[in-house]
């Protein structure tokens, strides 16, 4: 089943707009003692994140700190973003988008911190795409948490929405991807792989570029199950290849999710993606 995203367009009417508060200044403060107590605690809870009440407390103990740190405020988008996909797999949807709302919020401020020359263009009404190039190496955590926050939020609220700020997205990951190409294990690349999948022939996406992307991001972030999820899920079904689809997935499903201690929480999510994934072959081809 091929998926002609931008042929959708003619039939979405209007785009939902995230209202991003780069007028509103932000100022980066040292934590105090107890918000410094307080994230070294998130921190601690972070490392048990394969239990969703660790991950939450996680959460809850970095907010609780009250940073604008946007090293603290990104370490919070990237835990939402995992608790979004625990709610997802739950089939919570609505729990799902809360979490990607508040995530893009957060990361929000997180970049404002990281990169103020670049909130500034923001606020004075120049476009991301003419002014991502602002955005200093030290915001890759900030701005790629934002993208893809930014990127779940604008397909839940629909087709339109998404075409509207695909052009934002891409021109984010396309500085991280300069920046640091291996950010989040090939996330740059993961994205692009996606990307030029889905705007294949009339979006000016090819499907060798899209490969070529997608095998950049294993060999970057081999230890990374999500790079083969993203592949199959979007490139595989785009050009109706089964049996490629078949191969990743399981490939997914048979690594050891625990072999890689750091990665162990989001490899076990993304085998239950590829299962999940693999059940719905059917309608998919």
């Amino acid at each position: 089943m091929r998926l002609f995203l931008l042929a959708a367009l003619a039939l979405t009417g209007c785009a939902t707009t995230y209202n991003a508060t780069w007028r509103e200044p932000i100022t980066v403060a040292a934590l105090s003692e107890p918000g410094r107590a307080a994230d070294a605690e998130g921190d601690v809870l972070w490392k048990d994140r394969g239990n969703k009440t660790s991950l939450t407390s996680a959460i809850d103990k970095w907010e609780s700190a009250g940073s604008t740190d946007p090293v603290v405020l990104a370490k919070v988008a990237r835990a939402r973003a995992l608790l979004a996909d625990v709610f997802d797999l739950e089939g919570d949807l609505d729990r799902r988008d809360s979490q990607t709302r508040l995530g893009l919020d957060v990361a929000t401020q997180a970049v404002k911190g990281a990169a103020p020359e670049f909130a500034s263009a923001l606020a004075e009404g120049r476009t991301m795409r003419l002014t991502a190039d602002m955005i200093p190496s030290e915001a890759v955590p900030a701005v790629y948490w934002f993208a893809v926050h930014l990127e779940r939020w604008a397909s839940a609220q629909g087709v339109g929405t998404r075409l509207r700020y695909r052009e934002d997205v891409q021109a984010l990951m396309e500085r991280v991807e300069a920046l640091d190409e291996a950010y989040f294990y090939g996330g740059p690349l993961r994205h692009r792989g996606m990307l030029e999948a889905l705007t294949e022939g009339r979006g000016g996406g090819t499907w060798a570029a899209s490969e070529a992307a997608f095998q950049k991001a294993v060999t970057l972030g081999p230890a990374f199950l999500g790079n083969k999820v993203e592949w199959a899920a979007t490139l595989c079904v785009q050009r109706e290849d089964r049996d490629c689809f078949s191969r990743l997935l399981n490939e997914v499903i048979a690594a050891d999710a625990a072999a890689t201690p750091a990665l162990a929480a989001e490899n076990a999510i993304e085998q239950a993606k590829a299962r999940k994934l693999l059940s719905r072959a059917e309608s998919l081809f």
